[in-house]
């Protein structure tokens, strides 16, 4: 018969057993909980970057911010006008140049420009740094082929079909920014490119109500309102270019809207850095001067390196954004498959001190 002093020990080896037991399943319990919580939580964070995508298309934008931004929510995009003074942009000079007719009862402001792929067959090679070795004939006249709905890249790219004519992304505003520039309502866009164009009902890839913009042709320029944003969508397929003037003047009547100018650097553009510095209007006004000649070249099957981005502030509040790159090259980068082509000393002495920034 066992004694009382072992009936204890055993009863105590069984109790310590048994907590332990319960401490081990707990243990498990809670790594089991932590890692189901984790996997949740992964599961979440991928699930919601891939289906939740932004309201705002990227592909277009991309090519002038790495980061996707709008190229139009920096400080001096939205600054006010400086007081006492009533800006205008719609003026003879600029009714003599092709700006369309705005709204007779409305105060007049306007807004910027987008394209894509181009025809003609061209053979261009280029050297190890990009610079092509023979350029496109300068001087003909460059068609852009019509887009439709099954050119579009249906998942980053948006897009308003209207009068079966297709208008692509190019800048996000803020509504209150551009609130003077909506024009007169033209329909509604459905935000499925399978709609059928009907009434006011337009196919696209974003869904909201699209407007006129006031001092932009209709044939070039509208703008949809997408809760607090605004985007500007405008439409070069389905027509020609001869030269810089085409697109600049007649179409974003750069210079004689133009009210500043600044630049960033490659370097600073490339680390995400966004250092913006000034630059002086009559160096932009003459570049534009230059680039109003210029001729359109078929894109080299290897791009120029960017030198310098150069943003144009418009009286109004509108951006347009130019590439200054390597070999005398300057690209507008809604437009696909062609470059503008300048005087290289002359480019290189504006960019002289822009690049020692």
């Amino acid at each position: 018969m066992k004694t009382y002093d072992e009936i204890a020990a055993r009863v105590f080896a069984r109790r310590k057993e048994y907590l332990e037991q319960v401490k081990r399943r707990n243990k498990k319990i809670r790594i089991l909980t932590v890692s189901l919580c984790v996997t949740v939580l992964l599961v979440i964070g991928v699930w919601s970057s891939v289906m939740l995508s932004p309201k705002e298309p990227t592909s277009w934008r991309s090519t002038i911010r790495k980061d996707n931004t709008p190229t139009v929510t920096r400080k001096a995009e939205t600054e006010p006008p400086e007081a006492g003074k009533t800006e205008d942009p719609a003026t003879d000079t600029e009714q003599m140049h092709g700006a369309s007719a705005p709204d007779e009862t409305a105060e007049q402001k306007p807004a910027q420009g987008t394209p894509d792929e181009v025809s003609g067959s061209h053979s261009t090679s280029t050297d190890s740094d990009g610079a092509p070795d023979e350029i496109v004939a300068a001087g003909s006249p460059v068609r852009i082929p019509a887009l439709s709905i099954s050119d579009i890249d249906r998942v980053r790219t948006a897009f308003v079909q209207y009068r079966g004519k297709i208008y692509t992304q190019t800048a996000w505003y803020d509504t209150t920014q551009v609130a003077s520039l909506r024009g007169k309502k033209i329909g509604n866009a459905s935000g499925s490119p399978d709609t059928a164009e009907a009434g006011d009902t337009l196919p696209s890839t974003i869904a909201g109500e699209v407007y006129e913009v006031k001092g932009y042709s209709v044939d070039f320029r509208l703008c949809a309102v997408v809760d607090d944003k605004t985007l500007f969508l405008d439409r070069l397929n389905g027509i020609t270019l001869t030269n810089g003037s085409d697109l600049l003047r007649e179409r974003l009547h750069a210079k004689v809207r133009l009210r500043t100018a600044e630049y960033e650097t490659a370097k600073s553009w490339e680390k995400n850095q966004n250092i913006m510095h000034p630059t002086r209007t009559k160096d932009v006004e003459q570049l534009l001067d230059a680039l109003e000649e210029t001729y359109f070249v078929a894109t080299p099957g290897k791009m120029p390196q960017v030198r310098v981005f150069l943003y144009l502030h418009l009286k109004d509040g509108t951006v347009i954004p130019l590439q200054i790159m390597t070999n005398g090259f300057i690209r507008y980068p809604y437009l696909e498959g062609y470059l503008l082509k300048i005087d290289d000393a002359l480019l290189d002495r504006l960019c002289a001190a822009w690049n020692d920034a």
